[in-house]
């Protein structure tokens, strides 16, 4: 629905963004040139609240036009005040390897509601900082279903170790929280109803 290709310095606020059908990112970051771009008060949404497609996700970070798990450098971006709804996951940051990582990222007073699989998803991350989210509402499934899953998320550049704090996590059938090494600070996060565990992996 609305893409920034290999864009810089711009803001977009309180704009909805909706997928119809059986494909769509509402919001895609996509291309190595995008850095600095600040998403704030707007609404992801995927028409199908049932979908349990990977094809279906309201956010996605990577460098491909069709696949969401395609590797990507974008710096310097932050999330405020925004609604993931629905989808398989609320929404992705993929990095494919040390250097092409995504740094100073900061993700804060978002909500994410109704995903399959997971609210939040990042790979090769540093200078992470997830604060005061929400990840609601686990629907379709009794087997799966996690709050938020970080791996590689950690300290590669000198000065900026990543922060993962007060975020709450509700209503999932799993509440987990899994983060890969080099390990992040995790702390002061609220966990709900039937909460199973938080896990540091690696």
């Amino acid at each position: 629905v609305w893409r920034f290709d290999n864009s810089r310095y711009m803001s977009l606020r309180n704009v909805t963004l909706l997928a119809k059908g059986t494909y769509g990112w509402p919001l895609h970051i996509f291309g190595t040139g995008a850095k600095r771009l600040n998403i704030t008060g707007c609404k992801m949404i995927i028409n199908d609240s049932a979908s349990t497609s990977s094809s279906l996700i309201p956010m996605v970070v990577n460098n491909s036009t069709s696949s969401y798990s395609t590797g990507i450098k974008v710096d310097s971006i932050t999330l405020d005040s925004n609604t993931f709804k629905y989808g398989y996951f609320g929404s992705t940051i993929y990095g494919s390897g040390t250097t092409i990582r995504n740094d100073n990222w900061t993700i804060t007073n978002n909500t994410y509601y109704g995903q399959y699989m997971y609210g939040l998803y990042a790979l090769y991350t540093s200078g992470l900082v997830v604060r005061n989210n929400q990840i609601l509402k686990k629907l379709n499934s009794t087997s799966q279903g996690y709050g938020m899953y970080f791996t590689y998320t950690g300290k590669y550049l000198t000065s900026n170790t990543s922060s993962i704090t007060n975020n709450y996590i509700n209503n999932l059938t799993t509440k987990q929280t899994s983060c890969g090494k080099p390990h992040p600070q995790i702390s002061h996060g609220l966990f709900g109803e039937t909460y199973l565990s938080t896990k540091i992996l690696g």
